[in-house]
C-alpha cells in the first residue's frame, strides 16, 4: 500500500499510548492504523505509511473533530517532540489508562489505585539535549523529532522540567551561534558538540550543566 492520507476514527489507545482506529483503502478494504498524539474519540486525517509490526503507522495531519473531553496540549512542541503523547488527555484519564494497563499485565495481583503526582508537571530532574547541524550548516539544539531518523528541532520550552532548563538551553544556543564550533556528525566522525545535559537536585537545589564533546581536536 502506498502512503496515503485517510480519515480515521480513533477507537482506543494501544499498549504504547498511540491512538488506533480503522481506515479503508481505495478498494474499500479495512485496515488498522496507529496515530500518535491522538485520543479515543478523535476523528483525524493521517498519512498512513507501510505496514509495520502488524499495524499501519500513521502521521497526524490534522484533527478533524476532537474527542469530547479532550484537553488542549500545554506545550507548543506537542505533536513534534516524541517526549509526550498524552497531553490531550486529562490527567485523571491518563492515570485511569495507566492503571488499567498495569492490571492487565498483572491480572492475578491485587493492587490499589495509582497515586497521582501533585503537580503533574516539572517532575523530571535531568534532561539531555542534542546538538545538530544540517547540510547548510544551520544549527539546532533540542530534542529529536518524533518519527524522524535523528533530526533535531529547536526546543524552546518543556514542562516536564523546571523553567531554568529552557532559559539555560537558550543561553547555550546563543553562545553556540556566536562560535565557530560545529556539532558532532557521527557518520564522518567530524565536529565537536554532542549533547548538553542539565540536572538539578530537588533537595539541595544544586544545578549542573554538562557539555559532552566528541574529543576531536577542534
Amino acid at each position: 500500500m502506498q502512503e496515503q492520507p485517510v480519515i480515521i476514527s480513533i477507537q482506543k489507545l494501544n499498549h504504547d499510548g498511540r491512538g488506533e482506529g480503522p481506515f479503508n483503502d481505495k478498494n474499500g478494504i479495512e485496515y488498522q492504523a496507529e496515530v500518535p498524539f491522538t485520543v479515543p474519540g478523535d476523528k483525524v486525517e493521517a498519512l498512513v505509511k507501510r505496514k509495520r509490526g502488524g499495524v499501519y503507522p500513521g502521521r497526524l495531519l490534522q484533527v478533524v473533530e476532537p474527542a469530547k473531553g479532550a484537553v488542549s496540549a500545554r506545550c507548543v512542541h506537542f505533536g513534534k517532540c516524541g517526549g509526550c503523547l498524552f497531553q490531550r488527555l486529562s490527567y485523571e484519564e491518563q492515570l485511569a489508562w495507566k492503571e488499567q494497563k498495569v492490571r492487565s499485565l498483572f491480572p492475578n495481583v491485587q493492587s490499589g489505585p495509582i497515586i497521582g503526582c501533585t503537580p503533574p508537571w516539572a517532575y523530571r530532574n535531568k534532561m539531555e539535549f542534542t546538538f545538530s547541524q544540517d547540510a547548510k550548516g544551520e544549527k539546532f539544539l533540542g530534542m529529536m523529532l518524533a518519527g524522524s531518523r535523528g533530526r533535531v528541532f529547536e526546543l524552546t520550552e518543556c514542562h516536564l522540567v523546571s523553567p531554568w532548563f529552557a532559559s539555560t538551553l537558550a543561553e547555550v544556543r546563543r553562545w553556540w551561534n556566536a562560535s565557530s564550533i560545529s556539532a558532532y556528525f557521527p557518520p564522518r566522525n567530524s565536529g565537536s558538540l554532542r549533547t548538553l545535559t542539565l540536572r538539578e537536585s530537588a533537595t539541595t537545589g544544586a544545578r549542573l550543566a554538562m557539555l559532552t564533546l566528541s574529543g576531536n581536536p577542534e
